[in-house]
């Protein structure tokens, strides 16, 4: 099911005889709530940071859990990568996710992404349906209000602890309280 519904909007004037013509015809886009196994769609995104614990899963295997979690829900997931490198690992790592199966996915920049479920790129996606983005890159991507949910994971360690702390200010900086998890 799509996140955008589209809907018109008429503002009438009555003409004799029962019958009325537009004045004028309104577009509107609403977001339509949707159950789903992160929450609800609202008109803002939802953030949650998931820390991780030092004896648990990498970033990296930990989003692939949530990418399973998600495209089992029904929902298109987008991973942001920080660079080439990052992006390219994390495809041999979807494909390898577990020995019976794969995540079925594209890089954005492929000329495939559209229709597939799960997309990743270290750029600005161009994608029609955005519901969940995980964010491996240690900044806030610019485009990150366009999902209605994302998903950022913190690693226990003093440096990137900060980066975490970081990106949880920009957030606030703009409006957003986020979610913390203990995984």
């Amino acid at each position: 099911m799509p996140p955008h519904e589209q809907s018109q909007a008429c503002l009438t004037t009555s003409q004799g005889a029962g019958y009325s013509r537009p004045l004028f015809v309104i577009n509107i886009e609403v977001k339509v709530p949707t159950p789903f196994c992160f929450g609800y769609n609202t008109l803002m995104t939802r953030v949650t940071f998931y820390l991780l614990n030092q004896n648990g899963p990498n970033a990296e295997h930990f989003a692939c859990r949530l990418t399973d979690k998600a495209w089992r829900g029904g929902l298109p997931v987008h991973i942001h990568t920080l660079d080439e490198a990052d992006c390219h690992a994390m495809d041999r790592l979807l494909w390898e996710w577990r020995e019976e199966s794969f995540l079925p996915h594209a890089r954005s920049d492929s000329g495939y992404p559209q229709g597939t479920p799960i997309t990743l790129g270290f750029k600005t996606p161009e994608l029609s349906q955005r519901r969940v983005l995980i964010n491996l890159a240690p900044e806030v991507p610019s485009f990150f209000n366009d999902f209605d949910r994302v998903c950022e994971i913190v690693i226990q360690t003093p440096e990137l602890k900060e980066v975490s702390r970081a990106k949880f200010r920009a957030y606030r900086q703009v409006g957003i309280t986020p979610e913390t998890h203990n995984i």
